[in-house]
Protein backbone atom coordinates (compact mmCIF):
# COMPACT_ATOMS: atom_id res chain seq x y z
CA UNK A 1 0.00 0.00 0.00
CA UNK A 2 1.72 3.24 -1.03
CA UNK A 3 1.12 5.95 2.16
CA UNK A 4 1.81 9.45 1.03
CA UNK A 5 4.44 11.68 3.51
CA UNK A 6 3.09 14.60 4.47
CA UNK A 7 4.21 17.71 6.56
CA UNK A 8 1.56 17.73 8.92
CA UNK A 9 -0.98 19.96 9.94
CA UNK A 10 0.94 21.27 13.12
CA UNK A 11 2.76 23.56 10.80
CA UNK A 12 -0.38 24.69 8.87
CA UNK A 13 -1.35 28.31 9.87
CA UNK A 14 -4.03 29.48 12.94
CA UNK A 15 -7.07 31.42 12.56
CA UNK A 16 -6.93 33.62 15.45
CA UNK A 17 -10.59 35.28 16.21
CA UNK A 18 -9.20 37.74 18.88
CA UNK A 19 -7.33 39.78 16.52
CA UNK A 20 -10.31 40.39 14.79
CA UNK A 21 -10.32 44.25 13.29
CA UNK A 22 -12.27 46.64 14.94
CA UNK A 23 -13.07 48.48 11.91
CA UNK A 24 -14.49 45.15 9.77
CA UNK A 25 -14.35 42.51 12.43
CA UNK A 26 -12.90 40.16 10.04
CA UNK A 27 -10.39 37.75 11.70
CA UNK A 28 -6.36 38.42 10.99
CA UNK A 29 -5.77 35.31 9.12
CA UNK A 30 -1.40 34.01 9.98
CA UNK A 31 0.09 33.42 6.07
CA UNK A 32 1.84 29.93 6.27
CA UNK A 33 4.63 29.62 3.69
CA UNK A 34 5.35 26.72 2.03
CA UNK A 35 8.46 24.61 3.66
CA UNK A 36 11.57 24.33 1.63
CA UNK A 37 12.23 20.12 1.80
CA UNK A 38 15.44 19.06 2.87
CA UNK A 39 15.66 14.58 2.34
CA UNK A 40 17.28 12.54 4.86
CA UNK A 41 16.94 9.75 3.15
CA UNK A 42 16.94 8.58 -0.59
CA UNK A 43 13.92 6.65 -2.54
CA UNK A 44 14.66 2.90 -2.07
CA UNK A 45 15.62 3.13 2.09
CA UNK A 46 14.15 1.33 4.60
CA UNK A 47 12.14 3.28 6.95
CA UNK A 48 10.74 2.78 10.56
CA UNK A 49 7.20 4.22 11.02
CA UNK A 50 8.11 7.34 13.25
CA UNK A 51 11.70 7.65 11.62
CA UNK A 52 13.10 10.77 10.77
CA UNK A 53 12.97 11.03 6.71
CA UNK A 54 13.04 14.94 5.93
CA UNK A 55 13.47 18.12 7.20
CA UNK A 56 11.57 21.15 6.54
CA UNK A 57 12.60 25.12 6.91
CA UNK A 58 9.26 27.39 7.56
CA UNK A 59 9.82 30.75 8.24
CA UNK A 60 13.14 30.16 9.98
CA UNK A 61 11.57 27.18 11.98
CA UNK A 62 12.76 24.05 11.32
CA UNK A 63 10.12 20.85 11.50
CA UNK A 64 10.81 17.34 11.47
CA UNK A 65 8.88 15.26 8.74
CA UNK A 66 8.73 11.37 9.69
CA UNK A 67 7.56 8.65 8.20
CA UNK A 68 3.93 7.48 8.10
CA UNK A 69 4.45 4.10 8.11
CA UNK A 70 7.55 1.39 8.51
CA UNK A 71 8.44 0.21 4.66
CA UNK A 72 10.14 1.23 2.03
CA UNK A 73 10.41 5.20 0.72
CA UNK A 74 9.29 4.01 -3.27
CA UNK A 75 8.74 7.49 -4.50
CA UNK A 76 10.14 11.38 -3.64
CA UNK A 77 7.99 13.82 -5.26
CA UNK A 78 9.22 16.98 -3.68
CA UNK A 79 12.86 17.29 -4.90
CA UNK A 80 15.43 18.42 -2.14
CA UNK A 81 15.47 22.36 -1.78
CA UNK A 82 12.06 22.91 -3.94
CA UNK A 83 8.83 24.35 -1.54
CA UNK A 84 5.52 22.52 -0.62
CA UNK A 85 2.52 22.76 1.64
CA UNK A 86 0.57 21.24 4.33
CA UNK A 87 -1.16 18.84 1.70
CA UNK A 88 1.25 18.14 -0.94
CA UNK A 89 2.79 14.75 -0.47
CA UNK A 90 6.62 15.05 -0.08
CA UNK A 91 6.62 11.09 -1.19
CA UNK A 92 5.41 7.64 -0.90
CA UNK A 93 6.15 4.65 1.49
CA UNK A 94 5.99 1.61 0.19
CA UNK A 95 3.80 -0.44 2.90
CA UNK A 96 3.01 -3.75 3.45
CA UNK A 97 0.44 -3.09 6.09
Amino acid sequence: MKIPILIGHRAAPVVKDENACECKKEPVLMTYKKAVIYWQKQAGASVAQGELVAEGEIEKQSIAVTAPAGGVLSEICVAEGQKAGVDTPLGYVESEV
